[in-house]
């Protein structure tokens, strides 16, 4: 008997692109929403790139986390490793306040 089904995998790559796919468009409506706020002569103009900045971190990790899901369900990729992304999204969304601060403390326009 086997532990895990085999629809199992399909549905839980699935399942986790849409939410992955959710989390991504969260941080593009940060970024746009930094930017859109700073349109006023009385706020600094490096505080949008300054509070978007972590953002643009996190959508890059999204995007790389939609591909390798992606590449799984193609076929290009071995099948049976498709708890790894799920393990990637878990671990780094229960350290995504961490990371963010790291990321604020070493911000570039700030």
């Amino acid at each position: 008997m086997k532990l895990v089904p085999r629809w199992l995998p399909e549905l839980t790559l699935r399942t986790l692109r849409v939410v992955v796919i959710g989390f991504m468009l969260l941080n593009v409506w940060s970024v746009y929403t930094a930017h859109a706020t700073v349109r006023s002569e009385l706020v600094p103009k490096y505080l949008a790139q300054y509070s978007a900045f972590p953002h643009y971190i996190f959508i890059v990790f999204y995007s790389l986390i939609i591909f390798y899901i992606w590449r799984i369900l193609k076929g290009a990729l071995a099948s049976e490793n498709w708890w790894v992304p799920v393990i990637a999204v878990i671990i780094f969304e229960s350290t995504k306040f961490f990371i963010y601060g790291f990321l604020m403390w070493v911000n570039p326009f700030g």
